[in-house]
């Protein structure tokens, strides 16, 4: 990753060695940015605030981390992985449960696990076209979640549960940007009509259900 003024890059294959990886000072300093976070953008928190918050020295900091952004990009692939599993049941979903429930529980859980992550999401957003990094990473979670759902709306097509449509992929792949993009409006409050992320779950149901199944949920 491209470092940022004053960013030590002397030490990139001591910081991923494994009893590097797993030092607690290295956690503190995670830790501490997520706190930061949830209160101030990543331009308004400087390597200094973080190190202050993690009770660490500068040197210390960039012993574990070449930048800010590479602390936003570790938080954001593990809040990434964290919600494919939450999501998962959308597409391993029982053999019982309806594929409509299935989605439901799919948009529930992923506004459920987006609250608890929504710093780290934004800041993963916001710095994304800057950073190719960021972009690559949210570039490989949306396709992981396309892969898996597509897979299941192919399956649901050739069991005659879902109705014919357009190609799975291009339409899963036009859902799941937009679904993340409308939690982001919501989560930073920039539109009245999505005031906040739980506002968002009703339209996100309307909005899967009826591209996917051709339903549209009952007022």
């Amino acid at each position: 990753m491209t470092s940022q003024g004053g960013t030590n890059t002397s030490l990139p294959d001591i910081r991923m060695r494994p009893e590097r990886r797993a030092a607690p000072a290295r956690a503190q300093v995670l830790e501490a940015t997520t706190r930061l976070l949830a209160g101030a953008q990543l331009h308004e928190i400087s390597v200094e605030n973080i190190s202050q918050e993690a009770g660490v020295s500068r040197p210390t900091f960039y012993s574990y981390f070449a930048s800010k952004l590479e602390i936003v990009l570790e938080l954001y692939t593990l809040a990434a992985a964290e919600t494919h599993t939450a999501v998962s049941p959308m597409w391993n979903r029982p053999g019982d449960q309806a594929p409509t429930d299935a989605i439901r529980d799919g948009i529930r859980a992923l506004v459920s696990t987006w609250v608890p992550h929504r710093a780290i999401f934004q800041a993963a957003i916001e710095h994304r076209y800057a950073v190719p990094e960021m972009m690559a990473a949210s570039q490989e979670t949306i396709a992981n979640f396309v892969r898996n759902i597509s897979a299941q709306l192919d399956a649901d097509r050739a069991a005659g549960i879902a109705p014919p449509g357009p190609p799975s992929e291009p339409l899963v792949t036009a859902l799941v940007w937009s679904t993340e993009h409308a939690l982001y409006i919501a989560s930073r409050g920039l539109s009245n009509g999505l005031p906040d992320v739980h506002s968002a779950v009703e339209p996100l149901e309307t909005m899967w259900l009826s591209a996917l199944y051709g339903i549209v949920p009952a007022p």
